[in-house]
């Protein structure tokens, strides 16, 4: 769970509303400061094939966030990667990636396995 603004918010409920996009194929949410030391979502996007990563696409996805969820559960970042990396037992390993991150459980749009 992280605490943006006080709040609770599930990263794996983020995922889930990213991975209903039709452009996401998976999908992981980890905690991130931002500049006043807040913490605050930030989103780690796999593509599905064909499918251009671009600014456009980033504020699409936010809006379909927030189009679904509690607008402050949102990712404030959303960074396109070619795949999550994975633990040797393919369990995502994000936080791994982001200097300040929390661990989080993430998600993947594949098999919607869960990860700790």
């Amino acid at each position: 769970m992280l605490k943006v603004s006080g709040i609770y918010v599930s990263p794996i409920e983020v995922e889930s509303a990213l991975i209903g996009h039709d452009a996401v194929l998976e999908a992981a949410v980890v905690g991130k400061e931002d500049e006043d030391r807040l913490i605050k979502p930030i989103a780690f996007v796999v593509l599905k094939p064909g499918r251009e990563a671009t600014p456009e696409l980033a504020e699409t996805l936010r809006k379909h966030v927030k189009s679904l969820l509690a607008p402050y559960k949102y990712p404030r970042w959303i960074e396109f990667i070619d795949e999550l990396p994975k633990t040797a037992t393919e369990r995502s390993s994000v936080s791994s990636c982001v200097p300040g991150s929390r661990p989080v459980e993430t998600r993947t749009g594949i098999g919607g396995t869960m990860n700790g």
